[in-house]
């Protein structure tokens, strides 16, 4: 069975023209003690894994988990002649997401998020679920007696699953390391023996004997690189992989690995990740696309393509970041899927719409001119939008947003993106590609529209900057974190803040003004010229640039935990020119100088991503919703 890229969140063009716009969710509601609800930013879903099959009456239909911004708790069974959508609450309720899944032999479909499920497509119910460990399956694949086999993230436990009688195994972790593993491939031989492709800090294969529970790890510690290692099952019932990208090529049976020059062809196994479509019908047609957001599939019969609307229901999917732009809306980011969306404070509407067909989200948002520059996980890229200008992304010439550089994989993850005061230049750091450790700087010229990229080796070796600040003078000020790339080895102890001179590339200053702190979440330079700055843990300490000293502490401030999504903006100076911080469950207000602080309101829900200050109101985000909050005498 093949398999075709799900387009979850492009939007439908008419001869490559503008993106469709979305009206999201009703006007804004008053919620009560300074709060308000405006809406949802896009209340679509992403699939996570799909497949086509046929029912127990041999209808087609297609089964597609979609995901929005809780998790999964159902799945859509959509019927290919006539797109009428059943969706079907899981038994357990909401669950996270999956990672990976199969459509085995019997037309069952399995995933394993938090439970291990079963769903008979022919019976169109699910037929069996468990509790399993609270991982998700990175992999899955059938043996030749139908035993269902899957590994997961993130410590490589390798569970397996016998349909006649129900029994559902865990044979434990196959590998012990000190950091998250992917087992993104497995494959058994046809001896029964199982193997697992690991990566992505080091890769590693492990064979797996069932009859006697013995792991053996086949790639030597010499041999080890950073990357994924892969396997697959051959034609010839051997199993066959490479330790890394570049290798060579094993064949492997009963757990002895023979070096070979022309590995077999790929035994084909309807079974993927979360991006999957298993896209062949039984009798021949082919599912051409599916498009949750737009809320459409393409069913190919031969020559003619078929294109069904369907319906379904969502929460929305996560908001990601929001600011304020240039032309006074406010725009932001949702992930998996993308939507770009823009709230419109004075007609009360929000718009939201695809980009390219992209899957993640743009994490931070700043403003630079006329223009609002995105950084894109996680493809690494900046990119530049004209809210002034019609959006066209697919434009063959001149396209609106538009793709300025990509850094990956130096960043993959932006945290920080900040519009330098010279009027001319972004800066961008965040964390770097899967399983590796250090993230960098991209400096981008919009004059020049030329580039400088530092590693984290010219910043601070195995540091990440997750927060940015400029001072007058044109240096920067960064604010770390010891977290690596997903997947990563984290390798420094404490996060630290640095002073840089941006035209050398050159650190002034270091230190851990946090001491034994992870993370420096957020900083701003304070209208007294200070830095304001919180960190893991909710410590609260202001730093003078000047004398390179710190100059207030408090290790917990009293309000929980800080918000903020992946580029956690939540430091905002607001009227009177005081500072206002936002936590998961509160709004608080910081006194520039006397450094006092005063809780202002409690959000009647949990609070992620902010911070806009717009018309007297405090604006930030709770899972797929815009929220405000009045801010006191506005």
């Amino acid at each position: 069975m093949s398999f075709v890229t799900i387009v979850v969140f492009a939007a439908f063009f008419i001869a490559l023209s503008l993106t469709i716009r979305r009206p999201a969710s009703a006007g804004t509601r008053d919620i009560g003690d300074g709060f308000a609800l405006h809406g949802v930013a896009a209340p679509v879903s992403r699939a996570r894994g799909v497949a086509a099959t046929v029912d127990g009456g041999g209808r087609p239909i297609v089964l597609a988990w979609p995901m929005d911004h809780r998790g999964c708790g159902s799945i859509l069974v959509i019927d290919a002649l006539t797109g009428q959508v059943e969706q079907i609450p899981t038994p357990f309720g909401m669950a996270s997401t999956p990672f990976a899944v199969l459509l085995s032999t019997r037309n069952r479909f399995y995933s394993y998020f938090d439970k291990f499920v079963e769903f008979d497509a022919e019976t169109r119910r699910f037929t069996f679920w468990s509790d399993a460990p609270r991982d998700f399956a990175m992999s899955f694949t059938e043996d030749d007696n139908g035993t269902v086999w899957t590994s997961a993230y993130p410590n490589c436990e390798l569970l397996s699953y016998v349909p006649d009688s129900g029994d559902l195994i865990n044979h434990g972790p196959l590998n012990d390391e000190t950091w998250p593993q992917y087992p993104r491939t497995i494959a058994v031989d046809s001896s029964g023996w199982v193997y697992v492709g690991i990566g992505s800090t080091r890769g590693q294969i492990v064979a797996f004997n069932p009859e006697t529970g013995k792991r053996t790890t086949l790639v030597p510690e010499s041999d080890r690189r950073h990357g994924a290692s892969t396997v697959y099952r051959g034609v010839d019932g051997k199993v066959y992989g490479r330790p890394f990208s570049e290798g060579p090529w094993w064949a492997m049976l009963e757990g002895e690995v023979t070096v070979v020059d022309n590995p077999a062809a790929e035994q084909p196994v309807p079974a993927g990740s979360q991006e999957a479509v298993l896209d062949n019908f039984p009798d021949g047609w082919s599912l051409d696309e599916i498009n949750l957001p737009e809320k459409y599939v393409e069913i190919r019969e031969a020559e003619k393509v078929r294109r069904l609307a369907i319906d379904y229901e969502s929460a929305g999917s996560h908001i990601l970041s929001i600011a304020e732009g240039p032309d006074g809306r406010i725009h932001g980011s949702t992930g998996h899927p993308l939507r770009f969306y823009t709230y419109d404070a004075q007609a009360d509407t929000i718009i939201d719409r695809g980009l390219w067909d992209l899957s993640g989200h743009l994490n931070a948002l700043a403003v630079q001119g006329e223009k609002i520059y995105c950084g894109e996980y996680s493809g690494g890229r900046l990119w530049e939008y004209d809210p002034l200008r019609p959006w066209d992304d697919r434009a063959s010439e001149d396209p609106n947003p538009r793709v300025l550089v990509s850094v990956s994989p130096t960043i993959i993850r932006p945290h920080a993106l900040l519009a330098h005061p010279d009027g001319r230049r972004l800066i961008m750091t965040g964390t770097p590609g899967y399983g590796l450790t250090g993230g960098g700087m991209l400096i981008w010229d919009t004059e020049t529209e030329r580039h400088t990229l530092l590693t984290h080796e010219d910043l601070l070796p195995s540091h990440s900057t997750v927060s940015l600040v400029a001072l007058p003078d044109g240096n920067i000020v960064g604010g770390t974190t010891i977290s690596p790339g997903t997947g990563g080895e984290a390798l420094a102890t404490e996060a630290e803040l640095y002073i840089l001179d941006p035209d050398e590339g050159r650190v002034l200053f270091r230190e851990a003004v946090v001491p034994g702190a992870p993370e420096i979440r957020d900083m701003l330079r304070g209208p007294d010229g200070l830095i304001y700055g919180l960190a893991a843990g909710s410590a609260f300490f202001v730093f003078n640039p000047e004398s390179r000293e710190v100059v207030h502490f408090e290790e917990k401030l009293p309000y929980g935990d800080p918000a903020g999504q992946q580029a956690p903006r939540i430091l905002a100076t607001g009227p009177g020119n005081m500072i206002y911080a936002l936590f998961r469950d509160a709004i608080v207000r910081i006194e520039p100088g006397s450094f006092e602080h005063k809780l202002l309101g409690n959000p009647p829900v949990r609070a992620s991503a902010g911070i806009v200050i717009q018309g007297g109101r405090l604006f930030f985000t709770h899972g797929s919703e815009v929220w405000s909050f009045r801010l006191p005498g506005m």
